[in-house]
């Protein structure tokens, strides 16, 4: 019985290995599809900038109308999506909601 210890044993530590290899922690990151837009300012430069918006889940954000973006949301990375834009107004029309 001692003999088919060691073969198991190394057997088990492969498999534990292995299994580390792939859920070995990194840095979490939570990917977002609908951001928040935390700043007042409908400069362009303000509103490409994804430190301005902050990612939400899909319930949270803004029901009214108005002349400042609230919420948007995007399947794409926030910086690419942002940078589609060209203009200040077709943003704040992209956006799901806005505020005053």
């Amino acid at each position: 019985m001692k003999k088919f210890k060691f073969p198991l044993l190394v057997a088990l530590l492969v498999a534990v290995a292995g299994l580390f290899a792939f859920t070995v922690p990194g840095k979490a990151t939570k990917t977002f599809n609908t951001y928040h837009y935390t700043s007042s300012s409908v400069e362009m430069e303000d509103l490409q900038n994804p430190e301005n918006w902050e990612g939400v889940e899909p319930a949270e954000g803004c029901d009214e109308l108005g002349t400042i973006p609230c919420t948007i949301s995007t399947d794409k990375d926030l910086q690419e999506y942002l940078e589609e834009f060209t203009s200040e107004n077709a943003l704040i029309t992209a956006a799901v909601t806005r505020r005053n």
